[in-house]
């Protein structure tokens, strides 16, 4: 949806009429303070990201180049604009993957979770993060169409 090239103006839209736009899932290298703020004042509570993988090397095998920095951004966003709840959504079984990239998933969860997790004026945790991980099925008209799985 953050690939949408006017979704700025969409959610200014939107929220001038005082609607509210639900979004599913956004790049973690598309997601701005802008967009991000837009989506607070919309009252956003939960934001969804899908790194798919654990690690950069198997992202660019599946050709979803995010580096571990710019999801780690999407969280320090996410935390500034006060939305309390991050999404995210990974895959195992992907073709080429290692128990290296595996293992990487919750590492870059925890890193995720340090950078979301602070206390609240009430000295309270604030930011909660929540895995999907689901297992790899190739899609028909995709690259890995063909993959084992």
């Amino acid at each position: 949806m953050s690939d949408y090239p006017w979704i700025g103006e969409l959610l200014k839209v939107v929220e001038d009429h005082g609607m509210e736009l639900s979004i599913s899932s956004l790049r973690a290298d598309s997601l701005t303070d802008d967009l991000a703020a837009s989506l607070a004042r919309g009252g956003h509570r939960t934001l969804t990201i899908a790194p798919e993988a654990g690690t950069e090397r198997l992202r660019r095998a599946i050709r979803k180049a995010i580096t571990d920095e710019q999801i780690l951004g999407a969280c320090d966003i996410v935390r500034a604009h006060g939305i309390p709840n991050l999404k995210t959504y990974f895959m195992i079984g992907q073709p080429t993957e290692t128990d290296e990239d595996v293992a990487a998933i919750p590492a870059l969860a925890r890193r995720m979770l340090e950078r979301l997790r602070v206390l609240d004026p009430q000295g309270r945790p604030f930011g909660r993060l929540t895995l999907s991980i689901s297992s790899f099925v190739p899609k028909p008209w995709t690259p890995f169409q063909w993959a084992p799985f």
